[in-house]
């Protein structure tokens, strides 16, 4: 069995994927994905659980909760989104500095490329006005962390720039890369984890350059709240309503499906 896993950007309620996956890697399913795409916080992760146990992924989001990811910005005031919007228009983006020196600081490159998965991420090109997508074998060395980060790169955060190249949030153009590089791009099952709920089963499916029997798609019920909310206890509940949901989702589909 060949499977896609998918994981849609979001912002902080990305750590909801995070459950999810844990779900997922306890079921039999797991060691069937070959191909994994991410955009924005579904890049991060998609990163993160190449190269870490799905329980330090957990540890490494409840460490970014302690940070100050937004310098000079007081995430607690009434007029927090005022503040993110003038310090865009000032700075020509909110620094976030902190966020992506986390990441640099955690991601590996050679541990990531190890992988016997396809990684895709997917980034907008701001200088040429394209959706772009990459994977292990596109991106040059030295440059996968700058590639995760700027498919994260929120339009208003400040945009990254590679190979002289200004990028944003791949979001921007594609938040769910159903894409492959691989020679067969059919899979028996894409499983996608959003972020926003929708039905967790939609029969065959054809979108971008891939193709699938089946498509499981796992999303939260709930209303997740904001995506730029780093409160600790905010990430715990998030995870575990990921956890249930993958647990749920994964026995449905195993019922009625396998």
């Amino acid at each position: 069995m060949r499977i896609k896993l998918v994981l849609t950007g979001g912002g902080t309620r990305g750590i909801y994927q995070i459950g999810v996956i844990k779900a997922l890697q306890e079921s039999q399913l797991w060691d069937s994905i070959v191909s994994i795409s991410g955009c924005s916080i579904g890049a991060i992760n998609g990163a993160a659980i190449l190269q870490y146990p799905i329980d330090k992924v957990y540890e490494l989001w409840m460490e970014i909760a302690k940070r100050e990811i937004f310098e000079g910005i007081d995430q607690q005031a009434s007029d927090f989104y005022v503040q993110i919007a003038k310090e865009s228009i000032l700075n020509d983006g909110v620094n976030i500095n902190p966020f992506i020196g986390f990441f640099e600081e955690y991601l590996d490159e050679d541990i990531i490329r190890e992988s016997d998965k396809e990684f895709v991420i997917t980034a907008y090109n701001v200088s040429d006005l394209k959706q772009e997508y990459f994977s292990l074998d596109t991106i040059g060395k030295g440059q996968l962390i700058d590639h995760v980060v700027a498919s994260s790169r929120l339009p208003f955060f400040q945009p990254i720039y590679i190979n002289e190249k200004k990028y944003i949030d791949g979001g921007v153009g594609d938040n769910q890369p159903y894409f492959s590089f691989l020679e067969n791009k059919h899979f028996d099952l894409i499983i996608t984890i959003k972020i926003m709920y929708i039905p967790y089963y939609i029969p065959g499916l054809r979108i971008d350059n891939i193709t699938a029997d089946d498509n499981l798609v796992i999303a939260s019920k709930k209303y997740l709240g904001n995506p730029l909310n780093f409160k600790k206890p905010t990430f715990k509940e998030k995870f575990d309503i990921g956890y249930a949901d993958g647990l749920e989702a994964l026995e449905n589909y195993k019922k009625n499906f396998m």
